[in-house]
């Protein structure tokens, strides 16, 4: 239908021909989504930040406290080494809180675990280094290194 004779079409009815067409053309471009996002998550760029990262260091934010003020924060944060595969990133921080996430194109990068405790946010630089913020279910933040292995 061409556009002059939707504007003579009756309110409801040139309402009802506007809406067909905005939804055929919101059809159009999620299919072209569809076929052009597929190509782009296989070449992942992301990739580049595969491989196994150690901790390397870990800091106490000052001020921070375990349970909201009730008691101190432990000095001392464990975690087994970070693995990125597929740009997915997966570690353990004390000894039950698994942690996982993706890496972006950029290096950010979002950690959670299953129960959210935690939330570590990131970015690993040119060098193969991780620089982040951990923040503990109960109130503890710490800033965190870690260092791509060779």
């Amino acid at each position: 239908m061409a556009p002059e004779a939707i504007l003579a079409l009756p309110g409801a009815a040139r309402l009802i021909e506007i809406g067909i067409r905005l939804v055929r053309i919101a059809v159009a471009i999620a299919g072209i989504g569809v076929a052009v996002a597929p190509g782009l998550c296989g070449a992942q760029a992301v990739s580049r930040f595969d491989g196994i990262y150690d901790l390397r260091s870990t800091a106490l934010v000052p001020g921070s406290v375990a349970g909201y003020g009730k008691r101190p924060c432990s000095f001392e944060l464990h975690a087994r080494p970070l693995r990125i595969v597929g740009g997915h990133a997966t570690t353990m921080f004390r000894r039950d809180s698994d942690a996982a996430g993706d890496v972006e194109p950029q290096g950010e990068l979002t950690l959670t675990n299953s129960g959210a405790f935690l939330e570590f946010t990131g970015k690993i630089d040119a060098h193969g280094v991780l620089r982040g913020y951990l923040n503990t279910f109960d109130g503890c933040g710490y800033d965190l290194i870690w260092r791509k292995r060779p």
